[in-house]
């Protein structure tokens, strides 16, 4: 068995080129956000992204992990096409789906972000850099 792992042009995964909509299984996280984080007001910020977090991974069976990169993280060549802002990449999926459900999981992943940003855009800090992958037990 192989995973698939979906490459759709950055630009299309821009957390900020995409405008902000409204967006049952218990599913662990790799490493717990608000492990890392010191203060009160940044672990409730931290809670938060883990909730939605894992809310995506319970919602899409099939999801296995996302990574969230900064402009700075992306390889050299591709970021002329890019626009500043966080960008969703490498995002693995297994079973693979069609190419239809394969870019309403992105735009899930991509909504569910960005709404969260725009809550709270203190959040970027702890995005910024992050892989997310499903932990199987």
């Amino acid at each position: 068995m192989t995973s698939q792992t979906f490459k759709i042009s950055e630009r299309d995964l821009s957390l900020l080129d995409y405008p902000a909509r409204c967006a049952g299984s218990r599913v662990g996280a790799m490493k717990t956000t608000t492990q890392a984080v010191g203060d009160e007001g940044m672990g409730r910020v931290a809670a938060q992204l883990e909730e939605s977090i894992l809310s995506l991974f319970g919602g899409f069976p099939s999801l296995c992990g996302f990574t969230v990169q900064d402009r700075a993280g992306l390889p050299d060549g591709s970021s002329e096409i890019l626009q500043g802002g966080l960008f969703l990449t490498d995002i693995g999926l297994f079973p693979a789906p069609g190419l239809e459900e394969t870019r309403m999981i992105c735009e899930e992943i991509r909504e569910t972000l960005v709404q969260l940003i725009d809550e709270r855009p203190e959040v970027r800090e702890l995005l910024s850099g992050r892989t997310f992958a499903r932990s199987l037990h």
